[in-house]
């Protein structure tokens, strides 16, 4: 057990984050303590964090440049596949597949916009057999657009056949 400086009240250890600089290697206040005060500062100085990004961003245009570009460059863009039972039924593209791929899974069971949700809340799928891959990795959107094309007009006749 341990009393948080700030509300007085005996804690477990647990509920005290932790701090190498001392003795006990534990926060001197209890974490509710320190989420609350964290809060309070921050909503506090929200004009303030907004106007100093701003700011920044201004004075250092050329490395946060280049910090974005080599963000994007990270990403795996291109075009993916969807299979069941190592068939494609879904054919797509995205800058940032790793969302799509949650768009497509994660809400199966409420119908999106999502071809593959409607399939698989229709029982044409089942949902645990669904699997994802990269089939090109294409940073260029035109690029990328035109392959999407160009597949799903060679596979369209195969992946039709799936549903039915």
């Amino acid at each position: 057990m341990k009393t948080c400086n700030k509300c007085q009240e005996s804690k477990e250890l647990n509920d005290f984050s932790k701090n190498k600089a001392t003795k006990d290697g534990l926060q001197i206040t209890c974490k509710s303590c320190n989420k609350a005060h964290n809060d309070g500062y921050n909503s506090n100085h929200r004009e303030y964090f907004k106007d100093y990004t701003k700011q920044y961003i201004l004075e250092h245009k050329e490395h946060y440049k280049a910090l974005m570009v080599e963000l994007y460059n990270k990403l795996k863009s291109g075009v993916y596949g969807i299979y069941e039972d190592d068939v494609l039924i879904y054919i797509g593209s995205s800058i940032t597949p790793s969302r799509r791929k949650y768009q497509h899974f994660s809400r199966c069971e409420t119908v999106n916009n999502s071809a593959v949700a409607k399939a698989y809340v229709n029982g044409i799928l089942n949902g645990e057999k669904l699997e994802f891959r990269m089939l090109y990795t294409i940073k260029n959107e035109v690029d990328r657009r035109n392959k999407e094309y160009e597949l799903i007009k060679a596979l369209q006749p195969i992946m039709n056949t799936k549903g039915k």
